[in-house]
């Protein structure tokens, strides 16, 4: 979580929050299969470089229904991911 809020990925969400929302759903974080990353849900904002993003965290690597809600700023190509939130769907 140190390089989520290093980076500023975090957004407004402390450190200690995400912590607790993970743990308080219980099990591992774990990666995703590369498959899927084929699965997000991405919704353009107004802004015409600002996506909105959900995407299902992977707990005990099975897919569970914590999702993770973020904000997407592309800027010259490159994008910039800000947690906005983590809750069940």
């Amino acid at each position: 979580y140190e390089d989520i809020v290093n980076d500023g990925r975090n957004g407004e969400m402390p450190k200690e929050i995400i912590e607790e929302i993970i743990k308080d759903y219980g099990g591992t974080l774990t990666y995703p299969p590369e498959e899927a990353f084929q699965k997000l849900d991405i919704c353009k904002v107004d802004n015409e470089d600002e996506y909105s993003v959900i995407f299902d965290l992977w707990i005990d690597s099975k897919k569970s229904d914590l999702s993770l809600m973020c904000e997407a700023t592309v800027t010259n190509g490159d994008v910039f991911l800000t947690i906005e939130d983590i809750h069940v769907l």
